[in-house]
């Protein structure tokens, strides 16, 4: 089993850092990965569990709180990130859960283009269930997250005689350069034929750096129903929210506040979902949705959110295979 294992961990590693060489993508650091652990890991199961949760994402659209302005210097940011996830329960109510994201940036402005790449934050978690009406694959199920974010992402500075010793900002990011601390919970109900779920989690970015990244909420509430007469097939619909502090600078400067906050950082934005849940085989489950934001409120002058997509693919090695919900 031992032997299986790192040859699953070293192919899902491969693949992951390959599909992430072939796009441009930024995020906030942290935030994606960390966005894809609950739904990954909303049931307790047997054996390890391996996802590889993609995102890809266009800014192009300067936005002063919630009234687009001009883009006078051309900026635009495309995003595709790759999370490796496996989580493995360790004893009776406790997952185990690690993240690792691959990063690869695209920066573009005022006729400059930036690429930058490497592995982002590793995440390391726990999951307790605090109820589930059974043990493994539980049609209802609340848990509780917590976890830590290391800085082992790379930091890039831009380029260019005007912008040297610049730190990109947060949207630009590979790493935040902190330890970071999650908490949060997770909850999946059965309620026939609809299956409700839901998560919160909350990103803590630590000050152990001359600039600091602003704490982020996420939430999500999604449905899913069976397709008729498809029984792999289910559609998903999720409401998601995203939270973003502002970010605090210890270097006063163009753009930092008299309290050290960053101007141009932070937002809050609203998405709406709509996907799909396919069964490919009992344990193999691909999951494609479109993140279509309703509102984002930017604070300060930032590129706002077009669209998001998201895909990820889950299996489990050393598990019974699961049942497919009628």
């Amino acid at each position: 089993m031992g032997s299986k294992l790192k040859k699953v961990f070293s192919c899902a590693v491969s693949l992951m850092l390959l599909l992430g060489s072939e796009a441009a993508w930024s995020c906030v650091p942290g935030m994606m990965s960390i966005d894809a652990v609950p739904s990954a890991t909303l049931q307790t199961s047997q054996g390890v569990g391996v996802t590889i949760s993609s995102w890809y994402g266009q800014r192009d659209t300067m936005r002063a709180g919630t009234t687009n302005v001009e883009n006078d210097e051309g900026k635009k940011t495309t995003t595709f990130s790759n999370t490796l996830i496996l989580d493995y329960n360790v004893y009776k109510n406790w997952t185990a859960v690690m993240a690792i994201p691959g990063v690869l940036n695209n920066i573009e402005h005022n006729g400059l283009d930036e690429n930058n790449s490497g592995v982002g934050d590793i995440a390391l978690l726990a999951k307790y269930s605090l109820y589930r009406d059974r043990m493994f694959n539980a049609s209802r199920e609340v848990s509780l997250i917590a976890g830590i974010e290391l800085p082992t992402g790379s930091r890039h500075e831009e380029e260019g005689e005007a912008l040297d010793d610049q730190i990109l900002s947060a949207t630009e990011q590979s790493g935040s350069g902190t330890t970071n601390f999650i908490v949060g919970g997770a909850g999946v109900w059965t309620l026939a034929p609809a299956i409700v779920y839901g998560d919160v989690t909350y990103e803590m970015y630590g000050s152990n750096a001359a600039y600091q990244f602003g704490n982020a909420l996420g939430t999500r509430l999604g449905a899913s129903l069976p397709v008729p007469h498809v029984k792999p097939l289910r559609v998903t619909g999720e409401f998601i929210g995203h939270f973003l502090a502002r970010d605090h600078s210890d270097t006063p400067g163009n753009g930092v506040l008299p309290d050290g906050k960053v101007d141009n950082s932070g937002s809050d934005t609203l998405f709406i979902a709509p996907g799909l849940e396919w069964r490919i085989h009992p344990n193999w489950v691909l999951k494609p949705a479109v993140q279509i934001p309703v509102y984002q409120n930017m604070r300060g002058t930032q590129l706002k959110t077009d669209y998001n997509v998201t895909l990820s693919l889950s299996t489990r090695f050393g598990a019974k295979s699961a049942h497919v919900e009628e």
